[in-house]
């Protein structure tokens, strides 16, 4: 629930109709709205850092705005640039292959495990989040569609919420509070 102590981002443009949703929940609340800064875009670290310096309470992000990130990857050398290559240089001593659950339907297979992954956070290049040093375990379930002898698509869930808390931040701290 936002309240008049909130300080909202203005994120999109002010052309494109979720920019309302923005101004009117701030108007309607008596939050601060709070506009954004080309300089803020940048990076994810200097986004993060700024949104923590100007004490931003609440923001509504485009899918867009993480792309090159996890889950927007166009095509595999696209994938090797903006997720694998900074992983493996973030999880250097990663060990998996728990996946102990198949499951497959005509042309779509999955497969599970937990954990599918434990591993070390040692480097700085992941989603910008600094090294930690903290052991950790991901939840991940994979997806693949066939056509013919090939694989044609591939959509890989990972428990983000629980890999991010692993690694020291809350994603959902006021959810908790409203439902303890």
């Amino acid at each position: 629930k936002v309240t008049s102590s909130d300080r909202i981002l203005q994120f999109a443009s002010i052309n494109f109709d979720v920019a309302v949703e923005e101004i009117y929940c701030s108007l309607c609340t008596g939050a601060t709205l709070v506009f954004r800064t080309d300089k803020m875009i940048a990076n994810s670290r200097t986004f993060l850092q700024i949104c923590e310096d100007w004490q931003i309470t609440v923001l509504d992000l485009p899918t867009a705005y993480w792309h090159g990130g996890i889950g927007s990857a166009r095509g595999h050398a696209d994938y090797e640039r903006a997720h694998q290559g900074p992983f493996l240089k973030a999880f250097p001593d990663r060990i998996g292959g728990n996946h102990k659950c198949r499951i497959g339907d005509g042309s779509y297979v999955a497969s599970t495990g937990w954990p599918s992954l434990n591993a070390t956070h040692l480097g700085d290049e992941w989603l910008g989040i600094p090294a930690t040093g903290k052991r950790i375990t991901q939840r991940i379930m994979d997806f693949w569609r066939r056509e013919g002898d090939l694989l044609a698509e591939n959509w890989v869930f990972i428990d983000m919420i629980d890999l991010i808390g692993q690694l020291g931040t809350d994603l959902l701290p006021d959810y908790k509070r409203e439902i303890s």
